[in-house]
């Protein structure tokens, strides 16, 4: 009989190598972080090689690790598809799509209908969270990612390069403007969208202002906030100022009139949302019939006018 030790401690391995932690890797598997150790160190002793340096608290892969890691990760991934399909088959079936939440809740989650009333016998599951994810654990069939930097080890490609403008209610232009140029807006409540330090790459205003030709610093402690993209555009629709928000987050908000565009300015985001698919899953019709809808309802949101 075959054990199930060597899988057990590639799960171990994955899941450290994903966190960067033995505690968190841990917590998702269920186990303690001294089992997890063990399960790393029995592996490094079968395979003869160092896949962990421990720095602070954390951990970091070593060249060993860091080869491994890809192919490791797409064996679970097929593992999982496999273990998928000899599951009864006169289940429906279900697609996993994962995204962030801005993404899923602002945009995704409203249009989710119209592809599932295309599709006969389909479920969707909707996974709101941030990056990175776990394909197999999670049995992720699609992830919508803000940027490339997670996922080399699947099939990915670029989805859509959003930009941000400003963007206000009807009423707070009614009662603030009109407003013809960008020295008007400095005078304006601003809401600002703070993903503090773990994600720097979302335009600040002090950016737009600039690429708009208008120099003015970092502009600390200046207007409100809120550390959600999604959340911030909600105050702009309330009146509350104005937000400098992705278009197509907006896209709905523009269309039923809620939010408006005082100035036709825009500035590109820094990373471009990526569509990322495990190899296992590329030929599965379901996943084939969701990607083009995907990409036919982003192009109708991107080219609505402003």
């Amino acid at each position: 009989m075959i054990s199930t030790t060597p899988l057990n401690a590639l799960r171990a391995f994955e899941a450290a190598a994903r966190h960067g932690s033995f505690v968190d890797a841990a917590v998702e598997i269920g186990v303690t972080p001294a089992a997890i150790s063990q399960q790393i160190r029995g592996l490094e002793d079968r395979i003869g090689r160092k896949l962990f340096y421990r720095v602070n608290r954390g951990v970091m892969l070593t060249a060993a690790g860091q080869e491994v890691m890809p192919k490791l990760s797409a064996g679970l991934d097929m593992l999982s598809e496999v273990t998928d399909q000899l599951q009864d088959s006169a289940v429906a079936a279900r697609l996993t799509v994962s995204s962030p939440a801005s993404f899923t809740i602002g945009w995704l989650s409203r249009r989710i209908d119209a592809f599932v009333s295309s599709e006969s016998n389909l479920e969707v599951y909707l996974r709101a969270e941030n990056d990175p994810v776990s394909f197999a654990r999670d049995k992720v069939d699609i992830r919508v990612s803000y940027g490339r930097y997670y996922y080399s080890e699947h099939v990915s490609e670029d989805l859509v390069w959003d930009k941000v403008y400003p963007f206000c209610s009807p009423s707070f232009l009614t009662q603030n403007g009109p407003i013809h140029n960008v020295d008007q807006m400095l005078a304006l409540p601003l809401i600002h969208i703070d993903w503090g330090a773990s994600d720097a790459r979302y335009p600040k205003w002090s950016e737009w202002f600039s690429a708009a030709g208008l120099a003015v610093g970092e502009m600390p402690g200046r207007g409100h906030a809120a550390n959600s993209s999604r959340v911030a555009l909600e105050m702009a629709a309330a009146g509350t100022g104005i937000v400098l928000g992705q278009r197509l987050l907006a896209s709905d908000a523009i269309a039923s009139g809620e939010l408006v565009c005082p100035l036709n300015l825009g500035l590109e985001l820094q990373s471009p949302y990526c569509l990322i698919i495990p190899t296992a899953r590329t030929e599965r019709p379901d996943v084939k019939a969701f990607i083009g809808w995907l990409k036919e309802n982003i192009s109708a949101s991107m080219e609505a006018p402003l």
